[in-house]
């Protein structure tokens, strides 16, 4: 987990399993690189999750366009608005 952090970049690691990076700065090439960096879960039992904006954080300023969302559901990660805390988030779709 790494929310509101003021985090502007960040990579992923191949054995990871779920992301909660809300509440940063990730935006552009950045938001891009991260999706890239997601390892493939096409072949795992279950989705990965990517918990990348919340929209109940005063200052959220993570944006992902449409295309970087693919980017990571491609790879068999649900990319996600967290909503306050897990059991409220609702699907992310991207700008």
């Amino acid at each position: 987990d790494c929310p509101k952090n003021r985090i502007t970049a960040l990579l992923s690691n191949k054995e990871l399993r779920n992301l909660f990076c809300y509440g940063n700065k990730i935006t552009g090439e950045n938001a891009t690189a991260l999706m890239n960096s997601l390892p493939d879960r096409k072949e795992a039992s279950f989705a990965g999750t990517l918990a990348f904006i919340d929209t109940t954080v005063p200052d959220e300023q993570n944006k992902a366009t449409k295309a970087d969302v693919n980017i990571a559901v491609s790879k068999n990660w649900g990319v996600f608005d967290y909503k306050g805390s897990n059991s409220n988030k609702v699907p992310y779709e991207g700008e």
